[in-house]
């Protein structure tokens, strides 16, 4: 008799943070002997209001197909495929950088997770991984020249610092 070899652990990682104005990219790795990533990858935002994931911003537009948008949450589902001779079952676990995704609840699709595993398609699973986007941040940070501490300042791409007040030094009496 020939039975599959059963993967317990799939681990995720390599999913680039969505950023406001970035194009979406679909691509993830596994690090798991028998799995592979699936082509049914894609980009779901979140809808807070109704506890949905959705793919399209609107009706007629994919979120892979446009740039991510400010103060939006969304989610990458990660298909992986069991290659010939493996197979998946209710308890494989997933991990996104370490860390295990818990099952699936209905009832808050926000926070990352798995989805459940059926008996009959026991050759694909998926995780579905979120992020809120936000604008690219830098920080910044002032030379005082042995003054007084500057506080830096974080700020968005595009933008500029503000000025910080002018530092203090004391010098000594002559």
């Amino acid at each position: 008799a020939v039975y599959d070899t059963i993967i317990t652990v799939i681990d995720i990682s390599g999913i680039t943070e969505p950023v406001a104005g970035a194009v979406p990219s679909d691509s993830f790795t596994i690090s798991t002997t028998g799995g592979e990533v699936g082509s049914n990858t894609f980009w779901q935002v979140y809808d807070e209001a109704t506890n949905t994931l959705k793919a399209s911003y609107a009706d007629s537009k994919i979120v892979n197909n446009e740039p991510f948008r400010v103060g939006t949450y969304v989610k990458l589902q990660a298909e992986v495929i069991a290659k010939e001779g493996y197979v998946f079952t209710p308890d494989t676990v997933i991990r996104y950088n370490g860390v295990e995704l818990p099952a699936k609840d209905d009832s808050n699709l926000k926070p990352n997770f798995r989805y459940p595993v059926v008996a009959d398609r026991r050759d694909r699973t998926a995780a579905s991984i979120g992020w809120e986007v936000k604008n690219n941040e830098d920080d910044v940070t002032f030379d005082s020249d042995s003054g007084s501490a500057v506080a830096p300042q974080t700020v968005e791409e595009g933008k500029t610092a503000t000025k910080p007040s002018d530092p203090t030094r004391d010098f000594p009496d002559p």
